[in-house]
């Protein structure tokens, strides 16, 4: 039994040794403890890792590119909102809301529809240009809370109106 409990004990050594070796080469150490019990054939092996921690490098920050203005001349409109499909149709409803909406508040909005899908899918192009800038974050944001709700519509910002024809 005594026999059976020291070939044991120098296997677990040995083996301790072996780690030691192995975890030099990745920048760890590993260190145990092996205690044994006299009166049982019980062996615990305890393992506790230390890792070293390097400090980072300076980390470099990259530069965005900042996006000129975009002039509503040039194709774009100030908003563009898009009722699409993902094979059902579009959210016939929001969207007869939102040609209500676009009725009642026609005071200096200039808008196109443009058509472009076969299950009804639709953008409208608005140009705010003949409101304040403070008429057009009201007008953009009752459009945001009205089609915030639905899935099914993208609202774009200073963007061209892609299916226009």
């Amino acid at each position: 039994m005594k026999t059976l409990l020291i070939i044991i004990l120098i296997t677990a050594i040995s083996s301790c040794k072996t780690n030691n070796k192995n975890n030099a080469n990745t920048g760890s150490t590993t260190t145990e403890n092996v205690s044994v019990s006299e009166n049982s054939a019980e062996q615990k092996i305890e393992k506790y890792e230390t890792i070293e921690i390097k400090e980072p490098e300076k980390l470099i920050k990259p530069q965005m590119d900042k996006k000129p203005a975009i002039k509503q001349g040039d194709g774009t409109y100030s908003l563009v909102i898009s009722f699409y499909s993902k094979g059902e149709g579009i959210d016939f409803k929001t969207q007869e809301q939102y040609a209500n909406f676009l009725e009642k508040n026609n005071q200096g909005i200039a808008y196109e529809e443009a058509r472009w899908g076969r299950e009804g899918e639709v953008d409208y192009c608005i140009n705010l240009n003949k409101l304040s800038s403070i008429q057009q974050k009201e007008f953009i944001s009752e459009t945001r809370s009205l089609l915030g709700k639905s899935n099914l519509v993208h609202i774009n910002e200073n963007q061209p109106c892609v299916h226009k024809r």
